[in-house]
């Protein structure tokens, strides 16, 4: 057992076990005793830090979009071309998705038990960067780059179904995918990129 002198190395253990747990087995069916003999405390500790299990299940979910708000603000801050901009958004995205499969399972618990955590904490932390994501809609508008009157909740909403169904599907996919599966997963990805900015660019002929 693991006495704490360390309150953040801790908490950052209870981060990492309770992920797993409620990504195994959803966040009613995960036990606080399980995740403190993974993490090597007392129980006790989980309580100190967090207060209850459902205020460490709201942690491990605000760690989780906490990365990918970081993820696209490192990208949308970016200089460069509008289209690249778009471009290394979805793969970024599509990347944290195949990287972190317990989010992944997080997510689709989540949605099983109502969705009613991550309505709150998806306001919490995703707002700003949507907004990022409208000005740079609307500044690809005024270069001429992306077609008027798009809905950008849409776009948005597109990109995140494309991806996050590949890998909540992974398993199924790989029952067709009989060959190097990176290989289709890139191969998947080229696709979702092309078919987002054909939606959303105007051909080149057609530019101002």
């Amino acid at each position: 057992m693991v006495t704490s002198r360390d309150p953040e190395g801790t908490k950052k253990r209870i981060l990492q076990e309770a992920e797993k747990q409620f990504a195994l087995v959803g966040p009613y069916e995960a036990s606080v005793n399980v995740i403190a003999e993974k993490a090597q405390i007392n129980k006790r500790m989980i309580y100190h830090y967090f207060g209850s299990k459902e205020e460490l299940y709201k942690a491990v979910l605000r760690k989780n979009l906490q990365k990918i708000y970081e993820m696209e603000t490192s990208v949308l801050e970016k200089e460069g071309n509008i289209i690249d901009k778009v471009r290394e958004g979805i793969k970024d995205y599509f990347y944290f998705l195949r990287d972190n499969p317990d989010y992944v399972k997080l997510i689709a618990w989540e949605n099983i038990a109502g969705g009613d955590v991550a309505k709150v904490l998806v306001r919490e932390n995703l707002v700003l960067g949507y907004e990022r994501i409208e000005r740079i809609y609307q500044k690809g508008v005024e270069e001429g780059t992306f077609r008027k009157g798009l809905d950008v909740f849409q776009i948005v909403l597109s990109i995140n179904a494309l991806c996050f169904t590949t890998f909540a599907r992974k398993h199924i996919l790989q029952s067709f995918w009989d060959s190097d599966i990176d290989k289709k997963l890139e191969e998947r990805l080229e696709h979702i990129c092309e078919l987002i900015l054909s939606m959303l660019t105007i051909p080149t002929l057609e530019r101002k």
